[in-house]
């Protein structure tokens, strides 16, 4: 009796100890499986939050460069940024003109600002004005008539200690621009979580 008694709690140890390692095997299983998922949402999160980010930098860029480009333009309807026929010189040029005929102060290419900063503060934006690719070729539109190419960078504070950034480029013909806005999600063009969002504009008069 005494020998069978201890036969069976053998025998229940036996089938207790595969069955731990099994659970705990399953257990260790599920977490590591809803830890990976876990790891992937939210890697996933902030990759579409960064990625909204350098949207949003790119539009804002965008409507900045068509804002100021239809604000400061001539009498001909020539904007701010550079083109073959005008300068944004001769553009500010002529606003001074009308301002001071109404009693209002003239202004500087220092005063024309976008999300707070001076566009044309080389200092910060870096702009220039070409009419040559990097190749030294001279600039045509798509229909082979000489353009200009005005590039910046647009610095923006995005809150809470946050900057971010965009590359824009204004190319302008006599009667065809185009707006290429270039959104990054940080300043940081070198950083590996940089992420790029691009949005064009294309007009014809």
């Amino acid at each position: 009796m005494k020998l069978s008694f201890l036969h069976k709690k053998q025998n229940r140890k036996a089938f207790i100890m595969p069955l731990t390692l099994t659970l705990a095997a399953l257990i260790l299983t599920v977490t590591g499986g809803i830890t990976m998922i876990l790891g992937k949402e939210l890697y996933f999160s902030r990759l579409t939050r960064e990625s909204a980010t350098a949207y949003y930098a790119a539009d804002t860029a965008l409507e900045c460069a068509k804002t100021l480009d239809a604000v400061y333009s001539d009498s001909e309807g020539n904007g701010l940024f550079d083109s073959p026929l005008h300068t944004a010189t001769d553009t500010i040029a002529y606003v001074n003109t009308i301002r001071y005929s109404q009693g209002i102060g003239t202004i500087t290419f220092l005063d024309i600002r976008c999300a707070s900063v001076s566009v044309f503060d080389g200092s910060v934006t870096d702009i220039t004005s070409t009419t040559t690719d990097r190749y030294g070729n001279a600039l045509v539109d798509p229909y082979g008539a000489s353009s200009t190419k005005t590039s910046f960078t647009l610095p923006m504070n995005a809150g809470q200690g946050e900057t971010v950034c965009a590359k824009v480029t204004i190319e302008k013909s006599n009667s065809w621009r185009q707006i290429i806005a270039r959104g990054f999600n940080t300043c940081n063009f070198g950083s590996r979580r940089v992420l790029e969002r691009a949005i064009i504009s294309t007009t014809q008069d």
